[in-house]
């Protein structure tokens, strides 16, 4: 194993949840890195409902993109602003249980891409950000997924996360050539629904190997007439030796970061991995793993897979 401090593209990460009004979001958790200078500033702040890419994530039920502006972190000065911020709503049956923002930095290779079904009922990129993929973002405008089609449409038919690894070389990835060219690893897409039968959007974030949006990502679920989590897709870069005993895993309902998702239907996000991921938090220590993040997937009122991401 290896202590060498770890660097991702998401910097920092934070939790907003409805106040007991439900009228404005409030910060729930958050995990700064080297912006820990704002954390008590943001800890006196709320969101109202389409205020900044968090209130407009609140607004519009599917993730938003933007840069950092005072909407945002409300007059507070940094010195280093993250180069994009990542919106991302849970929201279950129209209620709003939660807003994961991301903070990214653009010093490395990765991206993020926002999937909307057009007039000829594909899927087609209706917002993204490119950290150093100019042409790969030029290709993946003309791209369009018809249901079943690519990564993206798969997410779509199935209405279910997925975690795809090795895409430069994947049969199932429609664009490998342009992942090899730029050095892409890893993708996971997560699908948010309009209604239980009807998709709104499919967020898909594309990580290097290099310098990734985060290390690892895994999707947790239960199989029918189960009571215990277990993982369905993963992808865990360089720290391959993770995976035996992570896919061994079994969670019941608010053990691990992915049980807490499920016990409270709404994101967590922790600075504590070795207490919330024991044992093998330990383990995610020893390699510089930081934090962790559990975003839940909605379809209707079901809870059908919790994302968990850590970096």
């Amino acid at each position: 194993m290896t202590t060498d401090t770890l660097t991702n593209l998401i910097t920092a990460a934070e939790v907003w949840r409805p106040d007991s009004s439900g009228e404005r979001l409030e910060l729930c958790s958050g995990c700064y890195g080297s912006l820990e200078s704002i954390s008590d500033a943001r800890r006196g702040y709320a969101y109202s409902r389409g205020v900044g890419v968090v209130g407009r994530a609140w607004e519009t039920g599917v993730p938003v993109f933007g840069p950092a502006d005072q909407g945002d972190f409300d007059g507070v000065y940094l010195d280093s602003p993250p180069a994009q911020l990542i919106a991302i709503p849970s929201i279950k049956s129209g209620e709003c249980r939660g807003v994961t923002l991301l903070m990214c930095n653009d010093d490395g290779q990765g991206a993020a891409e926002l999937w909307r079904i057009n007039e000829r009922h594909e899927l087609a990129l209706a917002e993204h950000w490119y950290a150093h993929l100019e042409r790969f973002g030029r290709i993946s405008q003309l791209v369009k997924f018809p249901r079943r089609a690519g990564m993206p449409g798969k997410v779509w038919a199935d209405r279910f996360p997925r975690v795809m690894g090795s895409i430069a070389t994947s049969p199932h990835f429609v664009r490998a050539a342009g992942a090899k060219a730029e050095g892409l690893s890893t993708a996971v897409g997560i699908p948010f629904m309009k209604t239980a039968m009807d998709l709104e959007a499919v967020l898909v974030l594309l990580s290097a190997a290099g310098k990734p949006l985060t290390r690892v990502v895994e999707v947790w679920a239960k199989e029918p007439g189960e009571s215990e989590l277990k993982i369905v897709s993963a992808d865990y870069g360089p720290f391959i030796d993770l995976a035996p005993a992570s896919r061994r895993r079994r969670l019941k309902t608010g053990d691990g970061l992915a049980g807490l998702v499920y016990r409270d239907n709404a994101p967590r996000l922790t600075c504590d991995l070795q207490g919330v991921e024991f044992p093998r938090g330990e383990s995610f220590r020893e390699y510089g793993l930081e934090w962790g993040l559990g975003i839940p997937v909605f379809v209707g009122e079901q809870l059908v897979a919790a994302v968990t991401l850590f970096g």
